[in-house]
């Protein structure tokens, strides 16, 4: 996610922050699996879901409002 700086020593600048990411577990002899993680507003990451394959992962990542940043 992009974002605009207000403040006036820097107004203007835009940053990058992350709101979401998958963590690689080990590889299943099926399929690769991840966690989904949530961007806490305390800088810290945490765990919504485990062990999902990637197309579950990115579905949850359209689906579940948390996992998107808002507009």
């Amino acid at each position: 996610m992009r974002y605009r700086s207000g403040f006036p020593e820097n107004a203007g600048e835009e940053f990058e922050s992350a709101y979401t990411r998958l963590d690689h577990l080990d590889e299943d002899i099926q399929e690769t699996r991840f966690d989904v993680m949530w961007h806490r507003h305390t800088g810290q990451w945490f765990r919504l879901f485990t062990s999902k394959t990637l197309d579950e992962a990115l579905d949850l990542i359209v689906t579940e409002g948390l996992l998107r940043p808002p507009v």
